[in-house]
């Protein structure tokens, strides 16, 4: 515990970093690094021996003190909804049930915030446990049916939408020995062993959003690339059938290599099919009003050929729109005038008739790719 105590100290009390955890509010979910790369994506017997338990633990506690601040038996996830200055509890859905979970929930206006927990349960077979998956189903459909929600927004520390590894994976799962490539590649919601549960994951809240008519947002990082996707069910009337994903990563770190982000830009962007009539894909950040732009970034944010993964540090603001929209914009750093990055903005829509959302998706060449504003 001491190490991961000094840690937070240490990397807490910078003096860049120091102002802004005390003047800008933070919902915090943890993730691999927090314990430490990977965890959750070694296999099982590893993960079970005492060492590795005994880090797990360590580091849960320093993240409950730290970033949940209820360090005790105290669990954030009491699912308390912010509604008319009070909060409005919705029974045990997300606390008895997710007794090892940090996942919680809450609602900001007419917006409804699920920030699941892909850590603390997380297996070489599972990212969630069962009873995690139908806890959140039941606060999705209990909030829902109480509160004007017109989103939702869920938080995946890790992609539900990217590139398909799945016959990177097999390949490495066939060379004898350990590449130290396994765990980043099971780590993907798209990996072989995750693949069923992030499409029943997807279907499940795809049909709560067209039941109950509210729209979902996908907010994601983890993958040090600029991008964003859609879910989309075809022959649907209403918008709600169009779930987006948008991701940004990292402020700090650098992307990945000009190499890297080329081929897995051209190669690996395929469609995923989730269910019949349903498919996730990637969509070109930086096309709009009908051409396509392709800017170029290094490992340094100097030279890569990449739309749909925008190769350079970045960070997404969200703000209201007009007409109760949202408009989403991702600041990347230019290596030519790092003070003035490039801004990549999208518009969605609330619920409506499908053609309230045509400008969200241009159909060209046979893909579905983004409409920027700038």
């Amino acid at each position: 515990r001491k190490f991961y105590f000094d840690l937070y100290l240490f990397q807490w009390t910078q003096a860049e970093l120091q102002p802004v955890l005390a003047s800008i509010p933070v919902v915090c979910m943890w993730d691999d690094h927090d314990i430490f790369d990977g965890w959750g994506s070694y296999p099982d017997h590893d993960q079970a021996c005492s060492v590795l338990q005994g880090v797990f633990k360590a580091s849960r506690a320093m993240f409950e003190m730290f970033q949940l601040h209820c360090y005790t038996k105290t669990r954030i996830c009491e699912s308390a909804i912010y509604e008319h200055n009070r909060y409005i509890t919705y029974g045990e859905a997300l606390t008895t049930t997710l007794r090892e979970s940090f996942t919680y929930a809450f609602c900001v206006g007419p917006m409804a915030v699920l920030i699941p927990d892909l850590r603390s349960e997380r297996t070489a077979s599972q990212v969630v446990s069962d009873a995690t998956r139908h806890a959140m189903y039941q606060w999705i459909s209990n909030v829902s049916a109480t509160a004007n929600i017109q989103y939702l927004v869920f938080v995946s520390s890790v992609p539900m939408l990217y590139v398909d590894l799945r016959t990177t994976e097999h390949l490495v799962d066939a060379v004898p020995g350990r590449l130290n490539a396994e765990d980043d590649l099971r780590d993907q919601w798209g990996s072989s062993a995750h693949c069923a549960e992030r499409n029943d994951l997807l279907l499940s809240i795809l049909n709560y959003a067209k039941q109950k008519d509210f729209r979902v947002l996908i907010l994601s990082g983890d993958v040090h690339l600029a991008n964003r996707g859609v879910v989309i069910e075809e022959g649907f009337a209403r918008n709600t059938a169009i779930m987006h994903q948008w991701t940004s990563s990292g402020m700090v770190s650098l992307p990945p290599s000009t190499l890297f982000v080329t081929g897995i830009n051209r190669f690996l962007c395929h469609k995923a099919m989730i269910g019949p009539n349903v498919h996730g894909e990637i969509l070109d950040l930086s096309s709009g009003s009908g051409k396509s732009t392709r800017h170029r970034f290094s490992s340094d944010g100097a030279a890569s050929e990449s739309a749909r993964l925008v190769n350079s540090r970045n960070f997404l603001s969200i703000l209201p729109g007009g007409r109760g929209s949202l408009q989403g914009t991702w600041f990347c750093e230019d290596p030519a005038n790092p003070m003035l990055p490039r801004q990549y903005a999208v518009i969605m829509q609330p619920p409506g008739p499908f053609a309230s959302s045509v400008k969200e998706l241009e159909v060209r060449r046979g893909s579905l790719h983004c409409c920027t504003l700038n």
